[in-house]
């Protein structure tokens, strides 16, 4: 025994010494480049071992970011200092600093905006931004960043970045309720998933599209969603989400009362199976695993099972979870003649269900009146550019007319003057010819005039020459 201690201590102290030795070693290694590498080689350490130390130690982590920045600044590098920003503001998130990480993200979004509108890391900036108001809980916050990084990168359908935002877009839509559109993003996250060859995402986004059609009672679509997303896991070796898909198909039988599948289904597993699940899928398992106890008559170990489900999670489930919860309780007292508390189970959960329907009714009434509010102003603004279009319409027909008239007036002027001109000469050629018509006239007279003078004068000397 001492022998076996002794030999334990020595294999602690040297995992200890080899971890000492490591970190002197990376610390050895940082001083060099610190001391003789160049500024893009000292930011880009600092940066490295800034992200090293970001789920260890936050303060080590914001001092070599800090650092790192300080050099980007002398530098000017302002892609450097927008890209520290960023890293500032997920290491502040990580550690539930949410302010700080705003804070951080602000101060990243203004460079990137000033400087690089349509830089890469402004859609990173976006995705980290929306995962810190998602977390938050400010649901809208983080679907307004998202789609603002889903603009910037949408001609680049295949960059990682983009299938992280059209992933986490769907997240959203299937937070706050909005169906259509989660699928619809889960699908295009599902066909760049597959272009980019990563099969663990694409049976993650299968899981979401099968999950939101369990919850709209579309079964066929449902199954066949889920169990395309079970056969990744079965060949990727994931035993752990093989069985998170397989409560979800028990779930959907359960849904349609078919216990004897239900059954065969969590069969295949065992309870330390459902203890490495997530906390909403141990909820599910044990809702499951109730309900198949009351359907094979074993009341008491029903009513065990209850009990222990809500020491493991009586403060944290749903009203949806806590009224399955109650009805079965209901039944299996029931089962053991207990009608009292059958009837106070059954009553509880019939105040649960008419409150979530009538939660549910006000959520359907206030989507349908946003939704009508929206297309009302939709219309407004499609009837108002109608307008406008027509008005323009008939502005350019009235310029067109002007153009027409103003044309025509200017050809009939212009002929006008042509004519008048032609007019002029002609009249100018008239007179000119009767004025060399008259003129010949004229001369014809005087000519026959002088002629006959010429003859009487003929005549005259001839009669003095005969009276001579």
């Amino acid at each position: 025994m001492n022998k076996a201690i002794a030999y334990l201590l020595i294999l602690l102290t040297m995992h200890l010494c080899n971890v000492k030795l490591y970190a002197q070693s990376g610390d050895d290694s940082l001083q060099h480049i610190l001391s003789k590498g160049t500024s893009e080689e000292k930011m880009n350490v600092l940066i490295e071992f800034a992200g090293k130390h970001v789920d260890d130690s936050l303060r080590i982590s914001i001092s070599y970011y800090n650092k790192a920045f300080d050099i980007a600044l002398k530098e000017k590098k302002l892609v450097k200092q927008a890209y520290i920003l960023e890293r500032k503001g997920v290491a502040y998130d990580i550690h539930g600093q949410f302010e700080k990480a705003i804070s951080s993200f602000d101060s990243s979004l203004v460079i990137y905006k000033a400087n690089f509108p349509k830089e890469d890391g402004l859609v990173s900036l976006y995705l980290n931004y929306g995962v810190a108001y998602y977390f938050a809980g400010d649901h809208t916050k983080a679907l307004e960043l998202y789609l603002k990084g889903y603009e910037l990168c949408h001609d680049r359908r295949e960059s990682r970045n983009y299938s992280l935002l059209v992933n986490n877009i769907g997240n959203v839509y299937k937070k706050i309720k909005q169906y259509d559109e989660a699928i619809r993003f889960f699908e295009e996250s599902v066909k760049v998933k597959r272009k980019l060859g990563h099969d663990e995402g694409v049976a993650n986004s299968l899981l979401n599209i099968g999950l939101i059609y369990s919850m709209q009672t579309a079964t066929d679509s449902a199954l066949h969603y889920l169990q395309q997303a079970k056969d990744i896991y079965v060949v990727l070796g994931n035993k752990r989400s093989v069985a998170s898909v397989d409560l979800a198909i028990a779930d959907v039988y359960y849904r349609l009362d078919k216990m004897d599948v239900v059954a065969s289904i969590l069969q295949q597993w065992s309870d330390d199976d459902f203890l490495t699940l997530s906390n909403p899928d141990r909820v599910v398992a044990y809702i499951l695993s109730i309900a198949i106890l009351n359907e094979t008559n074993k009341p008491h170990e029903a009513l065990q099972k209850a009990s222990e489900f809500e020491r493991a999670f009586g403060g944290i489930i749903s009203d949806e979870t806590k009224r399955n919860l109650l009805f079965q309780k209901a039944v299996a007292y029931n089962g053991i003649a207990d009608y009292k508390r059958a009837y106070e189970n059954l009553n509880e959960a019939y105040q649960l269900e008419k409150k979530f329907y009538e939660e549910s009714n006000h959520q359907l009434m206030q989507e349908m009146q946003v939704r009508f509010s929206t297309e009302a102003k939709e219309r407004e603004i499609e009837l108002l550019q109608t307008e406008k279009k027509y008005a323009d319409l008939l502005l350019s027909d009235s310029k067109k007319r002007n153009q027409y008239f103003i044309g025509g007036a200017i050809f009939f002027a212009l002929i006008s003057i042509v004519l008048w001109l032609q007019y002029v000469k002609i009249r100018k050629q008239k007179k000119a010819i009767s004025d060399s018509m008259e003129e010949r006239a004229k001369l014809v007279a005087m000519q026959s005039m002088l002629e006959g003078q010429e003859a009487e004068r003929l005549r005259m000397a001839k009669d003095l020459h005969d009276g001579l």
